[in-house]
Order: C-alpha cells, then sequence, then structure tokens
C-alpha cells in the first residue's frame, strides 16, 4: 500500500532540521563535513517512495520530487531521458497524484551531460516542473549555465541537497513555473 505524504507536514519537518543532512553526511564520512551525499545517506531517506536502479544511474521517488545521482563516467544523454522520464510519468500517473515533478540532479559523481538533447523533450516542461543541480564544485555554476539554456522549466543550481529540496517544496507548492 502506498502512502502519500502531506507535503506541508514534510516542509515543517525539513524546517525543523535544517543541519540534519548535513550532519548525518559528516556522520558517515567519518566526522568530516560534505556538501554532498546521497539522499539514501539523508535524513530525507525516510519518505523515498520508489527507488529505481538503471545502469547509469539511480533514482529516488518523493512525492513531489525526484533524485537523481547518476553513475561515475556515464554521458547522460537523450536516450536515458528518454527512458528515465517515460517511467518517471508512468510511476506518477500510476499513483493517481498530479505527474508534476522537481527533478533534482544530485551530483555525487563526475559524469557528462547532454545538455543540446534537452532540445527533443521540451513537452518535459509540461511534467517537470523545476530542475535543480546539487554540485560543490568550483566549476558548478559554471557548467550549470549552459544546461539551464536548453531545460523547459525552472532552473536552480545549489551546493547541498537540504536546499534543493527546499526550493523544489517552494515551486512545487507555490506553482511557480517558468
Amino acid at each position: 500500500m502506498l502512502i502519500l505524504f502531506n507535503h506541508s507536514v514534510i516542509f515543517n519537518q525539513i524546517n525543523k532540521h535544517l543541519t540534519y543532512v548535513n550532519y548525518i553526511c559528516a556522520l558517515k564520512f567519518g566526522g568530516k563535513f560534505m556538501q554532498l551525499c546521497s539522499v539514501k545517506d539523508s535524513y530525507f531517506s525516510e519518505y523515498i517512495i520508489h527507488q529505481i536502479h538503471r545502469p547509469y544511474g539511480k533514482f529516488y521517488l518523493f512525492e513531489s520530487y525526484v533524485v537523481s545521482e547518476i553513475e561515475e563516467g556515464v554521458v547522460f544523454g537523450g536516450m536515458e531521458t528518454l527512458d528515465i522520464f517515460t517511467y518517471l510519468t508512468e510511476f506518477y500517473d500510476g499513483i493517481k497524484r498530479p505527474t508534476q515533478f522537481v527533478y533534482i540532479s544530485n551530483r555525487i559523481n563526475s559524469f557528462a551531460v547532454k545538455p543540446v538533447d534537452w532540445l527533443n523533450f521540451a513537452f518535459m516542461g509540461a511534467y517537470m516542473i523545476g530542475y535543480c543541480i546539487v554540485d560543490d564544485s568550483s566549476r558548478a555554476r559554471e557548467r550549470a549555465s549552459l544546461e539551464e539554456k536548453f531545460v523547459p522549466s525552472s532552473f536552480a543550481v545549489f551546493n547541498n541537497l537540504e536546499l534543493a529540496i527546499r526550493w523544489s517544496f517552494a515551486i512545487y507548492m507555490n506553482g511557480k513555473f517558468r
């Protein structure tokens, strides 16, 4: 049986635990502060409603957002995008909730993206109402500026998962679409 969560309750819980994600990541990595960690190692893991494992990455589905963690060395392009977005729209439609979601690319691994392939998926803007990148590298914003030109929805870049999830709630709950 699938349990659907009340967004405002989850949002309030997240606000109460603003540093919890970083705390858990620090525990996982021997007490050292780490900006990036897997969502499955975070406070948010208890809210995962479904997981998808593909050869090119792992995808953690929540009530209103998806966190992707692409595998090291992968080139993520059009075929991978079509595969996962087809699954996502079918999954969210199948649990009888709006098929709109926010996509969070949690870049805990180094991989390549073909942003120009987004041109073939402009229709995804009807489903993917927000797209954000979590990356704490010094060149993250520079690389993201190219992707932003091709993504058909609201776009943001964050250096930690917590801020990205808070942004996704704001986009989803307030209906702020591009």
